[in-house]
């Protein structure tokens, strides 16, 4: 990074330099029109770029020359002197001789680099030659040095036999480009560069890769780039080749080619060393071996061995003998061979003994007392020593057959053994050899069959307690099976291969010959094998699973009575499970929201469907905390219309009493809820008209009553004074009537077709509440709040109303808030007091609260109500901000 900035820092400097010259060309030839510039100026940028670009430098000292002549001609005829001409030309010469020297300086640096990384390299060859022992790692460890230190661009080294074949190879500095050349060596097919070198001794130079070098894998790698190859020639045959890379500066040079020559020579040293140290090894480790081998091939030998002299003596036993027997070579050298052992043994031992010293060779076996007590069987070879053509004693080889004499006896009591398990198993089971004749019919098989073991042992006729003619059985076929691969497709049907034991295989099946109605049984067979692995025969057992199978029969009818009443009820049914998964549903489930059986296993989105699950996690949250049963009501779209479902909620218990899940029914409720919301909208309606016709019929001509009441008074109070208090009477009366009607009226309608009547007709409520009961009630307001529809303002305002009465009367609050809030897409209006609230239980269970629940249903709304965390009880109704309202209010609050 430091260079970039450096090379750039460069470039800005020369640029200001000669823009600085150029200036003063033009300030004295075109300004002030002098035939002589002052140019010792120039040296500095020409100077400067020639020793730091070379040869590309001298283009500054042109540009300048150049612009100094053409100013010289431009202001020749004011003054014509050949001086800016002498000067362009000594600014040209002197930039060649600085570049000049320059790259020959910086050619110079680069040799002595060069020449110091390959002395590195080469010290670090050294050292590498003497700590490794291994050919790859050190050829391959070369190669790294030669590469590591930047010495050469990429360096490979190629060994081979005398016959020139490939043995060994490594490179670095190529990556994946080495393995084509490792691969076109390896093929006998050698590049002009190795062919060349082979022939004669010292480096090879190649000077420009990509034409002498054609056809070579690596001519393509650093082409601008030089190659010096030399062989490699341990103990005066040609073993390899060295191959590297290099500037092409420098590969010419001669004390390059001798440090190169000086690498290959180390090279060599350390290959021919190798090869004299493995020739070395080779060599003690025969003489090694050559005199241990009669040693360890005594010593470790799996067999027992002993040697006698002529009057049976023992004079040597090696380890395995005494591993045999139990005693040691000290205990048993210079005694009898018979002094250990009983004397039947000791008689047969001197018998043999005396045929081997007449020359004889004897072979047997026997059973050997050891030192602990116990026998050993074993073999014996035993035959006579010869010196010198006569006698001298006798030598044996014993090998120890007591784990197969203890083996045929273990198997011996194994299979008696087998016999009685098989014969004592509560399983019914029956065995047949590799020829299909049975071998063991136990005491169960011979209850379940009613065939008994003496009547089937030793024949073929297994399969006639179960079929009416002839034909396999599930061993008969598990044998065929094994035999031939290719016939166990014929008895694909037949059986299912085991998940327990391989080689083994299952069914099931219904035998009418079994028992006096026939009999269910699950039969499993499994192929038996001797100790090599050949097939000595085949197991069945037979399971009888009749009462099994009546019970799964009875357990599958009653499944599908209980699925058929499922799915026949006139209600919709659905069971989620605690993760929110449906895992039942109904037909009339279907039937009502319009969905196949598929509908959640490809995970619908349906609004309704995100309905359920918002209403699945309140139920999660609240059944396992001991609800058994809760009630709610559900709107939804199908089929482009509006439903209305009263759903059921009951917990889904598993075996063990936990709960699992949640069984819901829907009944549809639509056509009841529009006829009552028609009935409630009629009955709003009226009362409205009512109202109405209360305050603009009877309410004005009450009033009107009064003023000709008034007339009438101002006529008698001259004639008839008497009269007048009767008739203030009546006026007061009438007055009276006057504010019941208007009273009347604004309770039968609360809320006036205006925008935002909602809050006026609170506000007016609220008023009314303080003045009656005492208690502080106010009406706040949050963002731009008013309801157009005067029918969901009219149910507001009964629901507002009946919480601010149940505040009063159940919660003996003194004080009552009305908030009417409009954010987020969402109304709410709620009521809370800082009343005692409700006791402990569900909140929603009296008369009034189940009325203003109703009332929110009405509008779409939800409803909620229960005690505030800091006190108090809380009613609140929220409603969605339909597409297209507008809101035209200011925040305001109170």
């Amino acid at each position: 990074m430091y260079e970039r900035i450096y090379a750039r820092f460069r470039v800005f400097l020369i640029s200001i330099l000669v823009l600085i010259s150029l200036a003063s060309i033009v300030y004295f030839h075109l300004i002030l029109h002098l035939g002589t510039v002052y140019t010792h100026f120039f040296y500095l940028p020409i100077i400067l770029a020639s020793l730091w670009w070379g040869r590309r430098g001298i283009s500054v000292s042109v540009i300048l020359s150049a612009a100094l002549v053409a100013a010289h001609l431009s202001v020749r005829r004011f003054d014509a002197s050949p001086d800016d001409l002498i000067r362009a030309g000594t600014f040209i010469l002197i930039s060649v001789v600085v570049a000049v020297l320059s790259e020959r300086a910086a050619m110079a640096r680069e040799r002595m680099r060069h020449f110091n990384l390959v002395l590195r390299s080469i010290r670090d060859i050294n050292h590498l030659i003497i700590k490794e022992k291994d050919q790859d790692r050190l050829i391959r460890g070369i190669c790294e040095k030669l590469v590591r230190n930047r010495s050469y661009h990429f360096a490979w080294i190629a060994l081979t036999d005398d016959h020139g074949r490939l043995v060994a190879s490594a490179g670095a500095g190529l990556g994946e480009m080495f393995q084509p050349m490792v691969n076109m060596l390896a093929k006998g097919s050698l590049p002009l560069c190795v062919q060349r070198s082979s022939h004669r001794r010292g480096a090879f130079i190649t000077r420009d890769p990509r034409i002498e070098c054609a056809g070579c894998p690596l001519s393509a790698r650093f082409p601008d780039q030089g190659r010096m190859t030399i062989g490699l020639y341990p103990g005066g045959r040609l073993q390899g080749m060295l191959n590297v890379s290099m500037p092409e500066g420098l590969i010419t040079d001669r004390e390059e080619q001798i440090l190169f020559e000086e690498i290959a020579a180390d090279v060599e040293y350390a290959l021919g060393g190798l090869a004299l140290r493995d020739e070395h090894e080779v060599t003690l480790e025969e003489m090694k071996e050559s005199e241990e081998r009669f040693r360890l091939i005594v010593e470790n030998a799996p067999f027992g061995y002993y040697r006698t002299d002529r009057a049976g003596v023992i004079e040597y036993v090696n380890p395995e003998w005494e591993r045999m027997l139990g005693f040691t070579g000290r205990e048993m050298r210079g005694r009898h061979i018979t002094v250990t052992q009983p004397g039947d043994v000791r008689r047969r031992i001197i018998e043999e003994t005396e045929r081997v010293m007449a020359g004889e060779t004897v072979r047997g076996g026997f059973g050997l007392k050891r030192k602990d007590g116990s026998i050993a069987y074993l073999n014996y070879y035993s035959q006579p020593l010869y010196r010198r053509g006569e006698i001298i004693g006798a030598e044996g080889f014993l090998s120890d057959i007591t784990e197969i004499k203890n083996a045929e006896l273990a198997l011996t009591r194994s299979r008696l053994m087998l016999s009685r398990i098989i014969d004592g198993s509560p399983i019914p089971a029956f065995v047949i050899d590799e020829h299909h004749t049975v071998t063991h019919w136990n005491r169960a098989c011979e209850k379940l069959t009613g065939y008994s073991a003496a009547v089937m042992v030793g024949t073929r006729r297994h399969w006639e307690p179960f079929y009416p003619e002839k034909r396999p059985t599930l061993a008969d076929i598990v044998i065929h099976s094994a035999r031939d691969p290719g016939m166990a497709k014929r008895y694909e049907g037949e059986m299912a291969p085991s998940s327990v034991i391989r080689e083994a295989g299952q069914s099931e099946r219904f035998f009418p010959l079994l028992g006096m109605e026939g009999r269910w049984l699950f039969f499993t067979a499994a192929l038996l094998r001797d100790a090599e692995g050949k097939i000595a025969g085949a197991i069945e057992t037979l399971q009888d699973i009749t009462e099994r199978k009546r019970a799964e029969d009875e357990k599958l009818r009653a499944h599908m009575e209980l699925e058929q009443i499922f799915n026949t009820t006139p209600v919709g049914m659905r069971v989620v499970d605690r993760d929110y998964r449906t895992i039942h549903i109904n037909r009339r489930f279907m039937e009502m929201f319009d969905i196949d059986s598929s509908h959640f296993s490809k995970g619908g989105s349906l609004d309704w469907d995100r309905e359920l699950v918002k209403t699945d996690r309140a139920l999660m949250k609240r059944i396992p905390l001991g609800e058994r049963y809760m009630e709610y009501e559900m709107r939804a779209r199908v089929r482009g219309r509006e439903i209305v479902c009263m759903v059921h909620a009951s917990p889904y218990f598993s075996r063990d009493g936990n709960v699992v899940g949640v069984i819901e029914s829907f009944t549809d409720i639509t056509e009841t809820r529009t006829l009552q919301d028609g009935i409630m909208h009629i009955a709003e309606t009226e009362r409205q008209r009512i109202g109405q016709d209360l305050h603009d019929g009877l309410g004005q001509n009450l009033t009107a009553v009064t003023f000709l009441i008034e007339a009438l008074k101002e006529k008698i109070a001259h004639h008839a004074g008497a009269g007048v208090p009767d008739i203030e009477r009546v006026e007061g009366l009438i007055r009276n009537a006057i504010v019941q009607t208007r009273s009347l009226s604004r309770m039968l309608s609360p809320v006036e077709m205006e925008r935002n009547g909602l809050r006026a007709a609170l506000e007016e409520m609220a008023e009314t509440t303080e003045k009656i009961y005492g208690v502080s009630c106010r009406v706040f307001q949050e963002g731009n709040f008013f309801i157009e529809d005067n029918q969901a303002a009219t149910h507001l305002f009964y629901i507002a109303r009946e919480a601010v009465t149940n505040s009063i009367k159940h919660g003996k609050a003194g004080r009552i808030a009305i908030r009417l809030v409009e954010k987020g897409g969402e109304r709410a209006v709620t009521v809370r007091d800082d009343g005692s609230g409700v006791p402990d239980g569900p909140a929603d269970t009296g008369l009034g609260l189940r009325i203003m629940r109703y009332r929110a249903g009405i509008i779409g709304a939800d409803f909620s109500a229960g005690n505030g965390e800091d006190g108090g009880f809380e009613v609140s109704v929220r409603m969605r901000v339909a597409d297209g309202d507008e809101s035209g209010q200011d925040t305001h609050a109170e």
